[in-house]
């Protein structure tokens, strides 16, 4: 387990307390505080589209 330090004005704008996810994208960290990456996630939920794009993309 890694631990990194996020700035006290960053985590209080954040609202993040607690547990956080952290997403990693080729370019930079999205970190989320965890409640509101699972809202965020039921709200935008991915389509049967999305399923087979991301199943394509696994196969090659």
């Amino acid at each position: 387990m890694d631990e990194s330090l996020i700035p006290v004005v960053l985590r209080e704008t954040a609202h993040i307390k607690g547990e956080v996810d952290v997403l990693g994208y080729s370019k930079y960290l999205d970190v989320w505080n965890h409640t509101s990456l699972l809202k965020s996630m039921k709200r935008n939920s991915i389509t049967v589209r999305d399923g087979e794009t991301l199943n394509n993309m696994l196969d090659n």
